[in-house]
């Protein structure tokens, strides 16, 4: 299992950002073991997530930078030496200068970058009907919440997702290009208010560091059976959580989260 590392990408002043989840096989990992899996951009349900379009405008030397990623890419079996030749070749032939190869080495590379990062997406809402909807299982499912205290490094590499109506156009060699693909969604998800970790070591699982997962919120509709199965694997932890219950209000369309104190 991987573990993330604790290098500040953007420090944020948010006190709790929270994760929505299906109760599913993994769940008694996440609860006992503090351990849940990050997928890659290429796993989202969002088409639009992470592809945006991206133009090249750079010097020679960043051209061939991008033609020795894609001999990386597509020929992983050849030697450095082997594939900057092959890019000299290229450059000599003024394959930089075709605007439709290019395109498709940009799209090759950044396919490759994205396959090779785990994004997790967590979200400063804990009440959202709609996501309650989408990401835990029609409110039959649970929210994780996570703590973002000053002694608390784990969310402090969260970034906050911008918004927009348009999609913007991103120079693959301006430095900040991939925290810029990762980071744009369309402003029609601007309800979620979701934040990002982004994992330079890959998918797939990871341990969050003792201490974070600080709370479980149970679904309105989560079946006893599976709350019950929550609260007796967190008996195993080190560090206990709190639990809440998310209640149906009776005179609007939202919920009400409510503290448990007696189990």
């Amino acid at each position: 299992m991987k573990t993330y590392s604790i290098q500040q990408v953007l420090r944020m002043d948010i006190q709790y950002l929270y994760k929505y989840r299906t109760f599913n096989d993994s769940t008694e990992r996440i609860i006992l073991y503090d351990e849940v899996y990050v997928p890659s951009p290429l796993e989202f349900n969002d088409p639009f997530d992470c592809r945006v379009p991206v133009i090249a405008e750079g010097s020679e030397e960043d051209f061939k930078n991008l033609i020795i990623e894609e001999f990386r890419s597509k020929a992983p079996t050849l030697s450095e030496q082997e594939i900057k030749k092959l890019a000299e070749a290229k450059l000599g032939d003024g394959t930089h200068k075709d605007k439709t190869k290019i395109q498709q080495a940009l799209e090759s590379a950044i396919v490759n970058q994205l396959k090779n990062i785990g994004v997790d997406c967590l979200s400063a809402k804990n009440d959202d009907i709609l996501m309650w909807s989408h990401y835990a299982d029609g409110h039959k499912g649970f929210c994780l919440e996570f703590e973002g205290s000053d002694y608390k490094t784990f969310l402090k590499r969260a970034n906050k997702v911008n918004y927009q109506k348009e999609l913007p156009i991103i120079n693959y060699f301006d430095k900040n290009c991939l925290p810029k693909i990762l980071l744009t969604k369309s402003e029609q998800w601007r309800y979620e208010e979701e934040w990002r970790i982004i994992q330079v070591n890959g998918p797939g699982k990871y341990g969050i560091p003792e201490g974070v997962l600080s709370g479980v919120i149970f679904g309105c509709q989560m079946p006893q059976e599976h709350k019950n199965k929550i609260i007796n694997w967190s008996k195993g932890r080190k560090v206990p959580v709190r639990f809440y219950q998310a209640q149906i209000k009776k005179r609007e369309f939202g919920l009400n989260i409510i503290r448990l104190t007696n189990l």
